[in-house]
């Protein structure tokens, strides 16, 4: 089985083309598509350090996420 393939998504930025790539790639070697998202807030990173933030980023990526899941 081939490896899979991890796509990285930022729903900040409406460019979608690391994903429809993903999904080729994983349609024709067969290999599981991963696509992955982070919150990218850095006022949000300095001021909570990283002890409270775990939360908030995988809040904030489900719901990007969950959005793109949608859409696809």
């Amino acid at each position: 089985m081939p490896k899979s393939i991890l796509v990285g998504y930022d729903p900040a930025h409406y460019d979608k083309a690391p994903v429809h790539f993903g999904i080729a790639t994983s349609r024709f070697t067969g290999a599981p598509l991963i696509i992955g998202s982070a919150y990218s807030g850095s006022v949000v990173v300095d001021q909570m350090g990283h002890g409270g933030m775990e939360g908030d980023l995988a809040g904030e990526a489900g719901v990007g996420l969950d959005h793109l899941r949608r859409e696809l």
